[in-house]
């Protein structure tokens, strides 16, 4: 099999799965990808944190700050 059909079976995975169950091993992957897809996996949780949720704000700059320190060391 390829590493693209070992990607889809694992997605139709965490379709059916509880994925608080897999916290740990989610944050271990993410220490394990390339800066620019820790990068895309900030900004992608970042639209999922409630606006209202009293840590959004403080969120929104470090993860801006990140973005913006990638671009300059390009």
């Amino acid at each position: 099999m390829t590493k693209a059909e070992h990607n889809k079976i694992l997605e139709d995975l965490w379709d059916q799965v509880n994925l608080n169950d897999f916290k740990v091993e989610i944050i271990l992957m993410s220490h394990l990808v390339t800066k620019d897809h820790q990068l895309q996996l900030m900004e992608d949780l970042l639209m999922r944190v409630p606006y209202k949720s009293p840590d959004h704000g403080r969120l929104t700059a470090l993860v801006e700050k990140a973005v913006a320190d990638s671009k300059k060391g390009r």
